[in-house]
């Protein structure tokens, strides 16, 4: 079977820090762990640990005239440059966000945040739902390939 490929709509924020409250979902946050998978009602999102966030918002938001790439499959990602091999532990949030992308025809990316979170984190979220056009403003797309 073939890999796909998926245009995502991309979104940042107007001011720099603002951004949605990531709304009901259960707490699956654990520390010690590179990727936190956050699933909510229609969203889906994931946090990562603070040693990996700066180089994983260069790759995803900071360019946003340029549409950063994608590949993700069941045991590694790829974005752009950046390779990750998920962790055991990071497995079934993996398969579920690739089940959740591929039953979606069209997905939105933004930030947003949750108080249950350590101070500044955020959660890159994917929802077939536009964000608020008052505090997102529409960047260059991202393209995601599935397996």
């Amino acid at each position: 079977m073939g890999r796909s490929r998926k245009l995502i709509t991309r979104y940042s924020s107007y001011y720099h820090g603002w951004c949605l409250a990531f709304g009901e979902h259960q707490l699956r946050y654990e520390e010690d762990q590179t990727i936190n998978w956050v699933e909510g009602n229609s969203q889906m999102g994931f946090v990562v640990s603070t040693d990996k966030t700066k180089p994983l918002y260069r790759e995803l938001l900071r360019h946003r005239n340029e549409s950063p790439t994608v590949d993700i499959s069941a045991t590694r990602t790829k974005i752009n440059d950046l390779e990750y091999e998920f962790a055991k532990e990071e497995l079934a949030g993996a398969s579920r966000f690739i089940e959740y992308a591929q039953n979606h025809k069209q997905l939105h990316m933004y930030l947003t945040s949750h108080f249950c979170y350590p101070p500044r984190t955020r959660i890159i979220t994917f929802s077939p739902k536009k964000p608020p056009v008052i505090l997102y403003k529409e960047i260059s797309p991202l393209y995601l390939i599935l397996p």
